[in-house]
């Protein structure tokens, strides 16, 4: 395994630290406030009932309210200070998934999450292109300062248990904050991005990576700075071209500035940082969700959706250039268009409900539409190929029509320039 690797591994246990408690139970739900709060609108107390999200019909989703007493017992405040900062390379989906927490499969289906959009750390790795001529970066500040965990209470009555069965209740929320800064640069040429791997540049500050890389390799022809604030629920994305690196830098600049006020206002605020739901009933696993799967599986099939969300952003580019082609190649994109369709259709359709799978399923599942989605990258290399070879003869004939129209305009100013003198010899003998 290499150091990377190793790293991102070290990092993803401190974070899912921030998750977990010694005494969760099997059937814990864990998400972070964050992304709780982008798919509800608002945040939870201890104690109190989670929301769900249901498809009432395809396509249509609705907010189930919860209405139920809170859940009753002693609350105890613990101290679980803990403080990790980092800097570094993004080189792969997983990576999003180690310092953003991808939801877990569990919560997504017992909450509806996917009902009505998908986790957080998904969107934001679909926004990212990972290629040779790419180098993206992250920094990732984390910090945890202490946890409410509600004690077991008073029993529920069994005459209302009924009202109760389904619903989770809020047993343990901590306090603190995930402050992110994604840095995504675009070369013409991947020996830019190899020279800066190489140069394996160490520091905290994403500007100062900014600068090095100006200094090491030249100005990228695009940048994209993406700001992730769980403290205040931010979240922002933004463009920068070649002639506007130096607006890439400052604004990069501006969010390190406001990460330093937000650590001052730690000491004053306690943000919402993960949540913990525990089930009003407990349930035996046999009578409800299954334990979710392998992780791994879960991880699989989100990475073919951010594929499938790449590749539809990758086909309305090349249909663009192809509306201006019109080369044979183009007449793949009917079938690149319905195939990604499909998988994107089935695949969220079984996330949304993956923890009900049979294991034998969501492995079937993966097999199945990874090797379709193999087939689509495959001719989208080719569509690619053959605009290149055809942006190639545009150019050649762009080149053929200038170095023509100039030997016209050259041979043109030649014969004007002899009509002239033959004018001038003949005023010339006219005089004489």
């Amino acid at each position: 395994m290499d150091v990377p690797c190793l790293t991102n591994l070290l990092f993803c246990c401190v974070v899912l630290l921030g998750f977990l408690d010694d005494n969760c139970v099997g059937q814990k739900l864990e998400i972070s406030a964050f992304e709780y709060n982008r798919k509800f609108g608002s945040n939870l107390d201890i104690g109190q009932c989670s929301l769900k999200i249901e498809q009432i019909s395809p396509g249509v989703a609705l907010t189930r309210s919860c209405n139920l007493p809170n859940k009753q017992g002693p609350i105890r405040s613990v101290s679980k200070v803990l403080n990790d900062t980092r800097n570094f390379e993004v080189r792969q989906y997983n990576d999003i998934f180690v310092f953003m927490g991808l939801c877990d499969a569990t919560t997504v289906t017992s909450l509806g999450i996917l009902h009505r959009g998908d986790c957080f750390a998904v969107e934001i790795a679909s926004n990212l292109t990972f290629n040779r001529k790419t180098y993206i970066r992250a920094y990732v500040e984390y910090y945890r300062r202490s946890v409410d965990i509600q004690e077991d209470g008073i029993a529920l009555s069994p005459v209302l248990a009924q009202h109760y069965d389904g619903a989770y209740y809020l047993r343990d929320r901590s306090y603190g904050m995930l402050e992110i800064i994604v840095v995504e640069m675009k070369f013409r040429h991947s020996g830019s991005v190899n020279l800066l791997k190489k140069a394996n540049f160490q520091s905290q500050s994403m500007a100062e990576h900014l600068q090095f890389a100006e200094r090491e390799v030249g100005l990228p022809y695009n940048t994209k700075v993406i700001r992730i604030s769980t403290t205040e629920n931010k979240v922002e994305m933004t463009q920068f071209r070649k002639r506007d690196f130096t607006g890439a830098y400052r604004c990069v600049k501006q969010y390190e500035q406001d990460l330093y006020r937000i650590r001052e206002e730690m000491y004053s605020r306690k943000p919402h940082l993960n949540y913990g739901m525990l089930p009003f009933l407990p349930k035996p696993r046999a009578l409800g969700l299954s334990s979710g799967g392998d992780m791994l599986t879960w991880e699989t099939a989100t990475a073919i959706e951010i594929m499938t969300n790449r590749g539809i952003t990758v086909y309305k580019s090349l249909k663009r250039t192809c509306n201006r082609a019109k080369i044979n190649s183009c007449s793949l994109l009917r079938y690149v268009k319905r195939e990604l369709r499909s998988i994107k259709t089935v695949i969220h359709n079984k996330r949304s409900k993956w923890s009900y799978l049979p294991a034998e399923e969501q492995v079937t599942t993966n097999k199945l539409y990874s090797g379709r989605m193999r087939r689509v990258q495959k001719e989208i290399a080719r569509i690619r190929k053959s605009l290149k070879q055809w942006r190639i003869q545009q150019r050649k004939s762009r080149t053929a029509l200038k170095l023509e129209r100039r030997q016209r305009q050259k041979k043109a100013k030649n014969q004007s320039l002899r009509r002239k003198g033959t004018k001038k010899n003949n005023k010339v003998r006219v005089q004489t």
